[in-house]
């Protein structure tokens, strides 16, 4: 159901290389923080995934997550590190049964293997992947419903400010974002900026899905397209 993981090398590197190894000696002293970096009032973090995909004949995120899910795990793990957070929930469509099942199916073999959990991929930092599923709300597209209803209420968009940045996913700091831009990070951080860049034409440098109707049926069926590259 699920590809095999690819992507290994990057997701046991990565956590190491973003945060540096803490000084427990006694008398280690506290480092300033970097300019422009705000300090943590205390709070958790927690990245928020918007797989809800209700738009109407929308469909590259399923495509995803049905046939590449680790991947966007992989991807999950990276971005909750660079942001410091400690748990990520993916909000997904409820009517994507084949995807949530697989996404479930790799998520397990993530736990399996180490890469997900406590001492996440041998860093020393707990990441733990939560699975929500829709009921097919429309509104909850949006990133203070979609938060709203994460927290068992009514699908209902939140009043700004505060945004969810500083106020988010009970009451904490919350990126929310969505399936493809976290799951091409993995490849970006293998290949490069450059490459990835190169992948697209120069006035967009970025490749990107979309979806055309096909007209030679009478259902008009969507169909994933995007540049030619390695999945790799």
């Amino acid at each position: 159901m699920t590809n095999s993981h690819k992507s290994v090398p990057v997701v046991q590197t990565f956590p190491s290389q973003l945060l540096p190894t803490p000084d427990r000696s006694p008398n280690a002293v506290s480092p300033d923080p970097p300019v422009n970096e705000q300090v943590s009032d205390g709070r958790p973090s927690y990245l928020v995934i918007n797989a809800d995909e209700s738009e109407p004949g929308t469909c590259k995120d399923r495509e995803i997550m049905r046939h590449d899910p680790h991947k966007l795990l992989e991807g999950c793990l990276i971005a909750g590190t660079a942001m410091r957070a400690r748990a990520c929930y993916i909000y997904i469509r409820g009517e994507y049964v084949n995807e949530r099942l697989n996404l479930e199916k790799a998520r397990d073999e993530a736990y399996a293997a180490g890469y997900l959990g406590k001492n996440a991929c041998g860093s020393g930092i707990d990441f733990d992947i939560n699975i929500h599923y829709g009921a097919g709300a429309y509104i909850c597209g949006e990133e203070t419903a979609l938060i709203e209803s994460l927290e068992g209420k009514q699908g209902k968009p939140r009043l700004k400010p505060p945004f969810p940045a500083g106020v988010g996913l009970y009451g904490c700091p919350t990126t929310v974002t969505n399936v493809e831009t976290v799951a091409v990070a993995p490849t970006i951080l293998r290949r490069g900026a450059d490459w990835f860049a190169s992948s697209a034409a120069k006035t967009t440098p970025a490749p990107n899905f979309f979806a055309s109707p096909d007209t030679s049926t009478n259902r008009a069926p969507w169909r994933r397209r995007c540049p030619s590259r390695s999945r790799n």
